[in-house]
């Protein structure tokens, strides 16, 4: 079973790490994902990530994901074009190589964007309140 955990962004956690962001935009939620992604998982992934309230965009960490299938992958390539038409846009970060590639096989990073995908989570924000600030 997959586990979801979302969160606010918390500005005192990016200081402990040198990132001086104070007013890191509220707008900015990360979604901590941790299980494999497969069929039988897909419809509690959509309604929960579906209860996201005023965001503007959703960072999905994935370092606990050590698997997807083809069916996961088809449930997020439609989640996000669900939320994209909400006007949300759809980071990824910490994703292990074999999910990473198998990401790139079923198209989620092309859909998502290169530009996209970050190799943590504090670089996914920052860049994430630079694309809401300008």
């Amino acid at each position: 079973d997959i586990e979801i955990t979302i969160a606010d962004i918390e500005s005192d956690r990016l200081e402990e790490i040198g990132i001086h962001m104070p007013n890191v935009s509220k707008r900015i939620r990360m979604a901590y994902l941790t299980g494999s992604i497969f069929f039988a998982v897909t419809d509690k992934l959509k309604a929960q990530l579906h209860m996201l309230g005023n965001t503007e965009v959703l960072i999905l960490s994935m370092r606990g994901v050590p698997s997807i299938d083809l069916s996961g992958i088809q449930a997020l390539l439609e989640l996000r074009e669900e939320l994209e038409r909400e006007g949300i846009t759809v980071m990824l970060t910490s994703v292990q190589p074999k999910v990473l590639e198998d990401l790139r096989r079923g198209g989620l990073i092309e859909a998502v964007g290169e530009d996209h995908v970050f190799d943590s989570a504090e670089y996914a924000i920052v860049h994430a309140h630079e694309e809401i600030e300008a």
